[in-house]
C-alpha cells in the first residue's frame, strides 16, 4: 500500500505548486521530476490553478509564473480552503453559465484582501475563545504566506523567545498545534496554539521546498504525534471483529498494510514515529485488538492498564 492516497498526493501538489508560483516561475518538467509524475499531470495541475483565476503567464514554454498583481497575500485561507476553491473550479468547470459565474465572483471576493471575514472558513475554529482566534488567524496568515513569526512560549527554564518557519496547523484531542521549523535548523517541532505567550508575523519570507523534513515527515503522518524527525518503528497488530472492519474500511496508522491472518482474523502492519500514534486506538479496540510486536509497545499498554486498574480501585473500591 502507498504511503499517500493519490487524492493526497494530488492535494500536496497542487499547493505546492502555488507557494513555488507565490515565489517566482516554475518550470513543467522539473516538478514532474521532482513529484515523480508525468509532465501532463503537472500540466492539468497548472491548468486547474489558472482555471480557478490564479492569473497565470507563460513567457516561454513550459514556464509558468503569476501574471503581475497576482499573489496569494491576500488570501488569509488555510491550505484546505485554497484546495477546495481549485478543486470546486475544476469540477463546475463543465457547467458555465450562472454557476461559473457565482464561483468567479466568490473567488473575487475572497481574493479582494478585505478586512471582513472570508467566506470559506474552518468550522473547526468556531469553539474558540476571541484570545486564541486571533493567534489562530495570525498564524494561519503566516502559513499561508510563509512568513517568519518570532513567538515566547514556556519550555522547562521558563519562557524562551523563538523566530521560526511555521508549516501547519494541526488538530489533536481538541488542541491546536502549530508544526514550525526553528530558524538555522532543519527540525519540525509542535507547539500548542494556546502555550503561545507572544506572537509576532515578521515580514521576512521562508522558501518552503528549502525545508529537507516537510516531505518525509509531514506527508507520512496520520496525526500530530507522527510528525517529528525520529526513525520509525515497524509495528504488528491482529485484528478480529469490528476492529478488523474498523482497519480494512480506514487507513489510519502511517504506511498501513493488511494481510489476512485466516477467516477472522487480519494483520495490521505500519510504521510509526511515536507510540501516541497507535496507543489510542489500541486501547479503543480492546479486546478486539492484540500486540504481535514489538515488546516495547506491549509494555506501555501494560503500564496504562495498571494505571486503569489503579483509579478503578480508588473511585470505585473495585
Amino acid at each position: 500500500m502507498s504511503e499517500i492516497s493519490e487524492g493526497d498526493k494530488k492535494y500536496y501538489r497542487i499547493l505546492n505548486i502555488l507557494n513555488r508560483l507565490n515565489s517566482g516561475p516554475v518550470n513543467t518538467r522539473e516538478l514532474a521530476e521532482e513529484f515523480n509524475v508525468s509532465p501532463r499531470s503537472v500540466q492539468r495541475d497548472i491548468e486547474r490553478i489558472n482555471l480557478t483565476g490564479f492569473n497565470l503567464i507563460s513567457e516561454k514554454r513550459g514556464t509558468y509564473s503569476f501574471a503581475p498583481g497576482t499573489s496569494l497575500k491576500q488570501m488569509r485561507l488555510t491550505d484546505d480552503q485554497i484546495y477546495v476553491l481549485i478543486m470546486m473550479r475544476d469540477k463546475l468547470a463543465s457547467m458555465g453559465g450562472h454557476i461559473t459565474e457565482a464561483f468567479n465572483s466568490i473567488f473575487s471576493r475572497i481574493t479582494a484582501g478585505t478586512d471582513a471575514d472570508p467566506l470559506l472558513y474552518d468550522i473547526n475554529t468556531k469553539g474558540l475563545t476571541p484570545i486564541l482566534k486571533n493567534t489562530y488567524d495570525e498564524l494561519s496568515y503566516a502559513v499561508r504566506n510563509r512568513k517568519y513569526i518570532k513567538i515566547l512560549y514556556p519550555g522547562k527554564a521558563g519562557l524562551k523567545e523563538f523566530i521560526l518557519k511555521p508549516l501547519k496547523i494541526l488538530t489533536s484531542d481538541t488542541f491546536f498545534y502549530l508544526l514550525a521549523v526553528p530558524t538555522k535548523k532543519d527540525i519540525l517541532l509542535k507547539y500548542r496554539l494556546d502555550r503561545i505567550q507572544k506572537l509576532e508575523v515578521l515580514e521576512k519570507d521562508f522558501h518552503i521546498h528549502e525545508i529537507k523534513t516537510l516531505q518525509s515527515s509531514l506527508k507520512t503522518a496520520t496525526s500530530i504525534w507522527g510528525v517529528n524527525t525520529n526513525e520509525k518503528k515497524t509495528i504488528e497488530l491482529e485484528a478480529c471483529g469490528q476492529a478488523a472492519d474498523f482497519f480494512r474500511c480506514k487507513n489510519v496508522l502511517p504506511e498501513q498494510e493488511i494481510s489476512v491472518s485466516n477467516q477472522d482474523k487480519i494483520r495490521v502492519r505500519a510504521k510509526i514515529s511515536h507510540a501516541m500514534e497507535v496507543l489510542p486506538l489500541i486501547l479503543q479496540w480492546l479486546p478486539e485488538i492484540r500486540i504481535i510486536s514489538p515488546a516495547s509497545l506491549k509494555d506501555k499498554i501494560r503500564e496504562k492498564m495498571i494505571q486503569v486498574k489503579e483509579y478503578i480501585k480508588e473511585e470505585f473500591g473495585i
